[in-house]
């Protein structure tokens, strides 16, 4: 079961950092591959989530899995994921779809910013934790086999994320709906 969970928590991350650029492209009106200053826009997006993530993982998770326990971090962080793919719906679907969209799209900006820190930490405390008690409840001559068999889990997301997004040209509300509902599914 939890191979499975850090399988769906995986496949939806991969969603993101395959999907970013294009929806930060199209949405935001940022010319990625003919404008350096745009390109990096999208660098310090990914910048941004990898400081917030090195922060979790660096100061937060020992003492959350001691004051939570590994299965409520689980639970906290997959529900911490759900709602940041709503929130990253929520704002691109406001530039999608006409009439809904505001001039200014500085706050819709923002608010996908926010919802990128919030998909950070979810995906920064489902990791660590998952595996230790992954770890925790396999026999020791078991572990490295059942650790394998997780990462093995984990390439595979991340090989099956973007290809299905990509052949099914999935890059803005219909992708982060998906992963909303798969990280809905998981967290029940």
């Amino acid at each position: 079961m939890l191979i499975i969970v850090f399988f769906l928590a995986t496949f939806c991350f991969s969603c993101f950092e395959s999907t970013l650029p294009l929806v930060v492209s199209s949405n935001f009106h940022i010319d990625i591959q003919r404008d350096e200053t745009s390109a990096s826009t999208v660098a310090y997006l990914f910048v941004f989530c990898g400081v917030i993530g090195a922060m979790v993982q660096g100061r937060a998770i020992g003492p959350l899995v001691k004051r939570l326990g590994e299965p409520k971090l689980i639970a906290l962080s997959l529900v911490s994921l759900r709602s940041a793919w709503r929130g990253c719906l929520s704002s691109v679907a406001r530039l999608t779809f006409p009439g809904e969209c505001s001039c200014d799209r500085r706050p819709v900006l923002a608010g996908h910013a926010r919802a990128l820190a919030l998909l950070s930490v979810g995906t920064s405390l489902t990791r660590a934790p998952l595996f230790g008690m992954l770890s925790n409840l396999t026999s020791a001559h078991e572990q490295g086999a059942n650790l394998g068999v997780a990462q093995a889990a984990g390439s595979l997301a991340r090989i099956l994320g973007p290809i299905r997004h990509y052949a099914a040209g999935l890059f803005t509300p219909p992708a982060y709906l998906i992963c909303a509902a798969v990280l809905l599914v998981t967290t029940s």
